[in-house]
């Protein structure tokens, strides 16, 4: 009996651990999900991660609370950075030209993931700089906090899953009366 239970909660454990195993999630296939509608320029600027460069996590790993590290297969800063732009050019707004430049910084991208549900909260700062006097029209942040549910088939699963809290933080921007006011304006 006892090596029975010695045998069970070794393969147990077993199993347990292998699904924090980290490996690297896919995030190449981004989908641009904005349906509100803009109208102007934006050039891209600089993007940045502040979990990653301050140390508290590698470059291209999402903050969590459980045991395995989620690790993406590109820097955050990329991942948020390419997002941005697919999701300006969904809204309308003409990537490349003008003089307005968009600059953003990743604040906090962490998943609460013990439990059966992943808590994800997801904090950015836009900024949006008149590149003709170098001044700057908006600098926000908008926060994201939502949920979603643990269980993925595979690791191009969870994708869509981090993806929903970068696409949530831009809808925020992108409906910000503010953010359509300065891109009307700046054309």
């Amino acid at each position: 009996m006892k090596k029975l239970l010695t045998v069970s909660f070794l393969a147990f454990a077993t199993l347990a651990l292998t699904g924090c195993v980290a490996a690297s999630i896919p995030t190449g296939n981004y989908v641009a999900q904005s349906y509100t509608k803009a109208e102007g320029n934006a050039l891209l600027g600089e993007f940045s991660y502040l979990p990653g460069e301050y140390g508290r996590v590698q470059p291209n790993q999402i903050q969590n609370k459980a045991i395995g590290p989620i690790l993406l297969d590109d820097n955050v800063e990329n991942l948020v950075r390419q997002a941005t732009a697919l999701e300006l050019r969904q809204s309308g707004i003409n990537v490349g030209n003008g003089h307005l430049r968009l600059d953003g910084t990743v604040e906090e991208f962490l998943a609460d993931d013990v439990g059966y549900n992943v808590d994800w909260r997801y904090r950015i700062n836009y900024r949006l700089i008149n590149l003709k006097n170098h001044t700057t029209l908006l600098n926000r942040d908008y926060t994201v906090s939502l949920r979603t549910p643990k269980l993925a088939a595979s690791l191009s699963d969870i994708a869509p899953r981090i993806n929903k809290p970068i696409a949530q933080g831009f809808k925020q921007f992108i409906e910000d009366p503010e953010v359509q006011r300065i891109f009307k304006e700046n054309q």
